[in-house]
């Protein structure tokens, strides 16, 4: 029997930003989670966060 279908909410790869570089592209994109986002409550992450998420 065939594997089943995967989930819809697998991480999904979309462009970085114009301007941005194309190695920081976002994946699964969640409204007011992502710190481009101006709705997320800290603004940008500075990159002593962005270190301590990718450990």
């Amino acid at each position: 029997m065939a594997a089943p279908a995967p989930a819809t909410d697998t991480p999904v790869s979309r462009p970085a930003p114009d301007g941005a570089d194309p190695a920081s592209a976002v994946t699964t994109p969640v409204p007011g989670t992502s710190p481009a986002d101006p709705g997320h409550p800290t603004g940008p992450l500075t990159p002593e966060e962005i270190a301590d998420r990718l450990v």
